[in-house]
Parts: structure tokens; sequence; C-alpha cells
């Protein structure tokens, strides 16, 4: 299965990064997955934004590669 469409890339304070992000259509929102830290302390599991520039990658996982994002991408899609 093809995960590139849910990574996006942006120019964070390291150079490109990447984030698991996916565009709903239905909502007109983006939405990411929140990193473990920012779930523990706001008891929430998804950040939304109707543009990406809005997602607080602090509380996202983020990647230094996009291979490394597709990959973080295909375990979130298919838990063993």
């Amino acid at each position: 299965m093809d995960y590139s469409g849910h990574v996006q890339e942006y120019m964070g304070t390291e150079g490109t990064r990447c984030v698991i992000a996916t565009w709903n259509e239905a909502s007109g929102q983006w939405q990411a997955s929140m990193n473990p830290e920012a779930r523990l302390a706001t008891g929430c599991h998804t950040l939304y934004a109707q543009r990406l520039e809005e997602i607080n990658k602090a509380d996202c996982c983020t990647y230094k590669t996009r291979a490394a994002a597709l990959k973080a991408a295909e375990r979130l899609a298919n838990p063993s």
C-alpha cells in the first residue's frame, strides 16, 4: 500500500522534516497523530487544522527523512 499521501514535508528549525498528516476532505481539515508526551499531557490523540502550517509539530512525531516517516505511517496503519 502507498502511504506517501500521508507524509508531509515542512521546513523546521533543523531543515526539512516530515510529519504524518492526512487531509480529510469531508471535514476540510488535516489530521495528525499526537506523540506520546502530548497524548499524556492532553488526553487527546489527534491534532486537527485547516492548514498544515497550523499543526503544532512539537506535539506530533516528526522525522528527519521521508523514508522514516513512510515506515512510521505504515506501522500506524498496520499495528501488529
